[in-house]
């Protein structure tokens, strides 16, 4: 049987599930393992102010590990690797026939793989900036949806959103211009209380006004799809760093939901349906983005799955 090795955060919601679920349907022998070493909240913390650190220990965690199995694989996958280090990727080339690595994150704001992106087989990016500035090939991420046949539309409007850079900002605007007319259903996760307070620091009124929607608790994968697929149009809100399609993207479209996103890259993809997209920016043209609702909300979408399979099938390419 062949082997593969995941090397992904194991706190990405079900992102390593999914992948490792697509090799096992193709007879592989899955192991998985984290990105960056320790987990948690402490790995975070090291990761992000000592990073050299972080990535020594990573190392030390893949060496005993990689010493004390039956460590050769055909295939080492690495997604993001943060914690990832060119000491580490030739310690890995011992023990692999093909590493193939992805980032579901910009180099501006996570510029590790820089350092080590020329030593894998295949590097490959979801951020169309990156691609052409690195002149790396650029993959679509996607959906993973198995919800099935879409319920009725219980909503207009849904956001299901993790809380960072100017989500909530963006929520406000789109819930501003449009909620007199049209039915929301949101749920704001938090990451921790630290993310908390310093949001609540920098935006205490927003903070204040949303803080029945705000959670610490995600909702399950199943919940999460159910939103989707009970609503018209489904806000996204991409990282102003990132150029990349977002994951709730390709869900939505899977789920037969529209999109209203701030990102215009989502016109330039060739993997969605760009009938069922509104590119809204912060601070956009609410006028434009109410008529264009009103005219709109009542066609029927187009369902896009780009599942997992497609997604490997790339990767692996």
């Amino acid at each position: 049987m062949k082997k593969c090795l995941i090397i992904s955060p194991l706190h990405f919601y079900s992102w390593h599930t999914a992948i490792s679920d697509e090799f096992i349907a193709r007879d592989y022998a899955v192991e998985i393992m984290n990105d960056e070493y320790p987990q948690g909240v402490i790995g975070t913390i090291l990761g992000t102010l000592f990073n050299k650190l972080a990535r020594e220990l990573t190392y030390i965690k893949y060496r005993k590990h990689l010493s004390c199995s039956d460590s050769n694989f055909d295939v080492v996958l690495i997604f993001k690797g943060r914690g990832v280090s060119s000491k580490l990727i030739n310690l890995l080339s011992k023990h692999s026939e093909k590493i193939v690595a992805y980032n579901f994150d910009s180099f501006h704001y996570s510029p590790y793989p820089l350092k080590w992106m020329d030593k894998v087989d295949s590097y490959k990016t979801f951020d169309f900036y990156d691609s052409s500035e690195y002149d790396i090939e650029r993959v679509d991420l996607f959906s993973g949806t198995t919800f099935g046949k879409s319920p009725l539309k219980k909503n207009d409007f849904s956001c299901v959103m993790k809380n960072h850079s100017q989500r909530l900002k963006y929520l406000d605007e789109i819930y501003e211009i449009l909620s007199d007319s049209y039915s929301f259903n949101i749920h704001i996760f938090e990451k921790n209380i630290f993310t908390y307070i310093k949001g609540f620091l920098t935006h205490p009124i927003l903070f204040y006004k949303w803080r029945k929607y705000i959670s610490f608790k995600s909702l399950s994968a199943y919940d999460y799809e159910k939103v989707l697929s009970s609503s018209i149009y489904t806000l996204d809100y991409a990282h102003p760093s990132q150029t990349g399609i977002t994951m709730r993207c390709f869900q939505a479209q899977a789920c037969g939901a529209k999109v209203i996103t701030n990102n215009k890259y989502c016109l330039s993809s060739t993997t969605m349906n760009k009938q069922d997209i509104f590119v809204h920016e912060l601070g956009g043209n609410g006028a434009l983005l109410n008529t264009f609702i009103e005219k709109n909300i009542s066609k029927k979408p187009i369902t896009v799955h780009r599942g997992v399979s497609e997604f490997v099938d790339d990767l692996l390419i």
